[in-house]
């Protein structure tokens, strides 16, 4: 008899996901790790304006080469696209501003009793030494779990417990939710998903247009290079 897989998959939500570094006070040139205060993603809905703003409380996402890595992070915003500026004349990138680090596509998928995130890469073209210091791939692929904020620890020895890992875009929307990812592997094609990835550009990437990068004050050297500035 021929057996027959089935795959146990929902789409829940689909949109554009953009990487971001900043730089440490003072610091006028990122060489490596040790300059950067802080490492964020943005998930951007398609169907609403609510864009997440993620921070990640080590600096990196999960290792997906072996699978069983952990990275935690938090919601820190929620709401319009926050790069917005009210100048209409061109002005020097600022020192100590975000940088793009990456630009892609996303979804959130629930999979049987969990959910994952999966993302695939559309800017850098080519994966460069910013983009494997936060471990950002070309695709990846994580289980997505989450705690409110209102939720606390079973105990101190326990600070990943009473995580879930459904329902998890309803609590995206509030701040402070607590986020735990699992590196599960660098091919999303193993959840049976195709990404249709579009070719961009410096001229036509989306982080500019969409999210409202000025790209004259957030260096974006990084985001088509991959290489630290």
């Amino acid at each position: 008899m021929v057996q027959k897989w089935k795959i146990d998959l929902e789409f829940v939500e689909q949109g554009d996901i953009y990487f971001f570094y900043k730089p440490k006070k003072g610091v006028e040139k990122v060489e490596g790790l040790s300059d950067v205060s802080r490492f964020f993603f943005v998930l951007d809905p398609a169907d609403t304006n609510r864009a997440r703003y993620i921070v990640m409380g080590n600096k990196r996402m999960p290792s997906v080469n072996d699978g069983g890595d952990t990275t935690w992070g938090f919601v820190q915003m929620v709401g319009g696209r926050g790069f917005a500026t009210e100048r209409n004349i061109p002005v020097p990138p600022r020192k100590g501003a975000s940088r793009p680090a990456g630009e892609g596509i996303y979804a959130i998928v629930k999979h049987r009793d969990h959910s994952h995130l999966l993302y695939s890469l559309e800017l850098p073209q080519r994966i460069g030494e910013v983009q494997k210091a936060f471990s950002i791939q070309k695709e990846a692929n994580y289980i997505f779990l989450h705690r409110p904020v209102r939720v606390r620890p079973s105990s101190p020895s326990a600070p990943f417990s009473n995580y879930s890992t459904v329902s998890v875009t309803e609590n995206l929307n509030h701040r402070g939710t607590q986020l735990l990812l699992v590196g599960v592997g660098a091919d999303v094609g193993r959840l049976g998903v195709r990404a249709e990835r579009e070719s961009e550009t410096f001229h036509t990437a989306d982080i500019f247009s969409k999210l409202k990068v000025d790209k004259d004050r957030h260096p974006s050297h990084s985001l088509l290079s991959g290489k630290w500035e």
